[in-house]
Formats: C-alpha cells, sequence, structure tokens
C-alpha cells in the first residue's frame, strides 16, 4: 500500500505542486485580503496584463505594443466574448491551466535528464519561486513555459533518435511567436553545441547531429516570427517594429555598468533586488564552474543555462537597472533545470540534495511575500 501511494505521489508530482502553488496563493490572500479583493471581485490588470488584454479586445492599435508578441492576445482574443467583467479572470485561470500543463510536460522531460531525487526540487524551483506568481496572470509567461517545456522535450527526444522533429520545430516556432527569443535561443544553441564539441571532441558525428538540429532550431524560430514581422510592415510599415520599439520602453543599447557597480530593481526593494542579482549572478556562476564538472559535456544544461545567461546580457546591454530581470529568467524552466543539472553534479561531499532542498524552500517562502507585494501594488516584475 505505502509503495503504491508513493508510486503514485512520485506520478503526480506536477500536479502536486500546482496545488501548492495555489495553496500559496491562498496563504498571500489571507495575509492581504486585497489580492483576493484584486484577483476576483476588481480584476485589473497589472503592469503588462493590461497591455495584452487589450491588444487581445482591440488588436494592435499603438506602435509600442508591438513590444508584446501576438500568440498570447491571439489566444486570449475569444475570451472577449465573455464580457469584458470576466475577461481578466477568464484570462487568468487560462493562464493557470497553460502552467499546469507545462509542469506535466517538465516532470516528463525532468525524468529523463535527472536522477529521481532531483525532480521534485527542480518543480519546485520552478513553480514555487516569486516569479512564478505571473502565471497566475494574464502575462505570456504560462503560454511561453509550457512552450518551452515542450521544446525542450521534443529536442531531447529527437538528439535520441525518435521521430519527433515536426513537433520540435512547431514548439519552437511557437515560442519565437509568443516572446522575443529569437536572439537569445539562436545564440544559446550555437554556443551550447560549440562548447559541447569542445569537451567532446572524439564524438564528432554527435556533435555534426547537434549541429545539424541547431540549424534547424535556428530556421524554426525564424519562421514563427516571419507572420508577426509580416503583420508589423503591413499595420506599421517595419518588419521589426518589436526590436524598434524597444526604444519606446527607455530600452537603449549601451554598456550599463551600474548594474554591477549600483544594482537597482525598478521598484528599489530590496526584495526584489534580490532575486534580480540572482538572476543575473547564478547562471554565470553556474556556466563558470561547470567548465570542471562532469555536466560539462551535457548540451541541455549548456544551452540552459546561456539562455538565462543572455537575458542578464541583454539587461546590462539596454537599461541601466534591473527590469523584469527576475521574471524573464525565473518563470520559464530553463534556469530550474539548469540548476538541478548543476546541483546533481556537484560532488556528495557538500550534500547538493540539500543545496537545492533548502533554495526550494527560499523559493516558496518568498512567493507568499510575492502574492502580499501583489495586494500593495507593489513591483513584482
Amino acid at each position: 500500500m505505502i509503495k503504491k501511494m508513493k508510486s503514485f505521489i512520485r506520478s503526480q508530482m506536477s500536479t502536486f505542486v500546482f496545488l501548492a502553488f495555489i495553496l500559496i496563493a491562498f496563504i498571500g490572500m489571507l495575509a492581504k485580503p486585497n489580492a483576493f479583493n484584486m484577483y476576483f471581485i476588481s480584476k485589473i490588470p497589472v503592469y503588462d496584463a493590461g497591455f495584452y488584454t487589450k491588444i487581445a479586445s482591440n488588436g494592435y492599435t499603438e506602435f509600442r505594443q508591438t513590444a508584446f508578441y501576438p500568440l498570447w492576445p491571439f489566444l486570449l482574443s475569444p475570451i472577449k466574448y465573455l464580457g469584458n467583467s470576466d475577461f481578466v479572470l477568464f484570462a487568468s485561470i487560462f493562464a493557470l491551466f497553460l502552467f499546469w500543463l507545462s509542469l506535466i510536460i517538465l516532470q516528463k522531460f525532468a525524468k529523463i535528464i535527472l536522477t529521481a531525487e532531483y525532480i521534485f526540487p527542480v518543480l519546485i524551483i520552478y513553480a514555487l519561486n516569486p516569479n512564478s506568481l505571473f502565471h497566475a496572470l494574464p502575462y505570456a509567461e504560462s503560454l511561453s513555459a509550457l512552450l518551452s517545456a515542450s521544446f525542450l522535450y521534443y529536442w531531447y527526444e529527437l538528439l535520441q533518435g525518435e521521430k519527433k522533429q515536426a513537433q520540435f520545430l512547431l514548439s519552437a516556432a511557437a515560442l519565437s511567436a509568443s516572446r522575443p527569443i529569437l536572439l537569445q535561443s539562436s545564440l544559446s544553441m550555437i554556443f551550447a553545441v560549440l562548447l559541447v564539441s569542445i569537451f567532446s571532441p572524439h564524438e564528432r558525428g554527435r556533435i555534426m547531429f547537434h549541429f545539424s538540429v541547431g540549424i534547424r532550431l535556428i530556421l524554426a524560430l525564424v519562421a514563427g516570427y516571419i507572420p508577426y514581422g509580416i503583420m508589423c510592415h503591413l499595420k506599421f510599415n517595419d518588419a521589426f517594429a518589436p526590436f524598434h520599439a524597444q526604444v519606446l520602453w527607455d530600452r537603449k543599447f549601451g554598456i550599463h555598468w551600474s548594474l554591477i557597480l549600483q544594482p537597482k530593481s525598478v521598484s528599489g526593494s530590496d526584495n526584489v533586488l534580490f532575486w534580480d542579482i540572482q538572476a543575473f549572478y547564478l547562471p554565470l556562476i553556474m556556466m563558470i564552474t561547470a567548465f570542471w564538472m562532469p555536466i560539462r559535456r551535457n548540451i541541455v544544461f549548456w544551452y540552459c543555462a546561456l539562455f538565462s545567461a543572455a537575458h542578464g546580457a541583454i539587461a546590462f546591454l539596454t537599461y541601466p537597472i534591473f527590469m523584469s530581470l527576475g521574471r524573464h529568467i525565473f518563470a520559464l524552466p530553463f534556469f530550474a533545470l539548469a540548476l538541478g543539472l548543476w546541483i546533481e553534479s556537484i560532488p556528495d561531499r557538500f550534500n547538493p540534495k540539500r543545496i537545492i532542498w533548502i533554495y526550494a524552500g527560499i523559493n516558496a517562502c518568498f512567493l507568499i511575500y510575492w502574492w502580499t507585494r501583489y495586494a500593495r501594488n507593489g513591483w513584482i516584475g
């Protein structure tokens, strides 16, 4: 009986983590009842959620809106027929549903690349970190997380010889239509293949296959962007409007040493800054130390770590303070997977299992606090 129960719990870890997310949300709402009022009664979209719901209802009416990619508002658009008063709530519920699906797929993928002891804490780090709150709001994060988990799963299946190319290409193209990841994903794959080739110089056949898959990925990402580029050209006479619109959001190309020398978050909150600094430095720490760890031959680790670090590099080159960096990294599954693979490679004498569980617990505690920030209409990322 006990064995059957343990087996059931292991098979349903993603659902238990999702239920823990819901429980933490209600704990946060009990701590700050205004969060309940904002979510279920006033239903006012916060920050970027307002732009997504407006685009879903009215289409792209301003050039600056092109910074928000079209797949998420397209999927939300049918909800507008339920009535404006319920739009935000139903969009939030839809986001939660996609979040749950992303957890299911992520668990399937984690079972393949991680040992059993690390699957549960990795799911917690992904799903119960402060920035996972966005999965309960009408942000694109839930859709992007689902597509990211699907892309990773089908990519690995493809690498193992399974006939999953169509699913791999489709998930990559859809991901490219959901958020601006064309540059980050392409460069991450190129450097991941390069690093694996350096650390596994005698496996030429496997490296060439990685290279071939990488080319297909880049083509799929470009294909995913092309329809949006055409739409932007027809409506705003600028096929690269999403990139040019960044200027209207105060992002300007340059080297912003202030992120390192005098780091600040948008709100000035030390708690928000704590997670932004983690998002900036942890991927770099993992990559640098991985050169001397067994994980250095793992292409999944390198891609996930590089993808996370790429967002930090973009922040360093475009904005003088941390702007949503924690959300861009922690709300997607790439960081949690890279961290799990990295900690798994730490020698046993340092007790890596304890390390990952402590970090998972810190994440969950801060998620409760993030709901209280939401209740105060504070900056949450």
